[in-house]
């Protein structure tokens, strides 16, 4: 959550930042440093890895069956990291079933995540 909001003040600063540029002919603004941009990039990629939807954010969790067998299955969490829905599990390797299976519950029961 505090990711979340992280990310929206940099990115509406950096809008300020576009504005203070057409209002100023020598603004001297300060970057953001390169920590906070690879921690920014990093929980996007994060977010886009697992996935989104109305509000959810989707993961798939692996539950071993043997040792050479494991089971997944698809998990809808809040923005606050609780774990409101999941699929079956499933012996399937395509990610993207599972992902689609958990969306198709949620648009059917017109879910969401608060």
């Amino acid at each position: 959550m505090v990711s979340f909001v992280v990310t929206k003040a940099i990115e509406l600063l950096g809008l300020l930042d576009i504005l203070i540029n057409f209002c100023s002919v020598d603004a001297s603004l300060t970057p953001v440093s390169d920590t906070i941009q690879q921690v920014t990039i990093r929980q996007v990629q994060a977010n886009v890895d697992s996935g989104s939807y109305n509000g959810f954010i989707i993961k798939i969790e692996e539950v071993p069956f043997s040792p050479t067998v494991t089971r997944r299955k698809a998990v809808a969490f809040n923005q606050s990291g609780i774990a409101l829905l999941e699929t079956p599990l499933s012996f399937t390797t395509n990610e993207q079933t599972l992902i689609n299976e958990l969306k198709l519950i949620i648009d059917r029961d017109n879910l969401r995540s608060y």
